[in-house]
């Protein structure tokens, strides 16, 4: 049997849950432009995994009209304001990272991006670094 030397893994999905979130920045930037039906449910059945210039696309046709040049960064800006209070953990993804670690293996982190919420702290420790 021979030994892992290394494990890559996506942050979103593994560590954290940060699509329900993504998905209601989306639609809530979109009622405020009028959008007054858009949900996130919506979205996540049309987009998942889709890039933004896509939804902006989409968004466009629900309007009948182009969408703000800044959208894209106004969803960006409500979603990672949402992150300081809502985004939460997966469950075991803690452990995970204290088992890689305890076996040796080096945990990084590029979070540069996005601030960590302070519940999240702790489980940034793992990754070496304090944010």
């Amino acid at each position: 049997m021979s030994l892992v030397t290394g494990v890559i893994f996506d942050l979103d999905g593994c560590l954290v849950d940060s699509e329900p979130l993504s998905l209601e920045a989306i639609a809530s930037e979109m009622r405020m432009l009028g959008i007054k039906d858009a949900t996130a449910q919506e979205i996540g059945n049309k987009f998942l995994g889709v890039a933004m210039p896509l939804i902006a696309d989409y968004v466009s046709g629900r309007l009948d009209a182009p969408v703000p040049d800044n959208f894209v960064e106004r969803v960006e800006t409500r979603l990672l304001a949402t992150y300081q209070n809502e985004l939460r953990h997966i469950s075991g993804s803690s452990e995970l990272l204290s088992c890689l670690k305890a076996q040796g293996g080096v945990v990084r982190q590029n979070l540069t991006r996005i601030k960590v919420p302070r519940s999240h702290k702790p489980m940034m420790h793992k990754f070496g670094t304090t944010p």
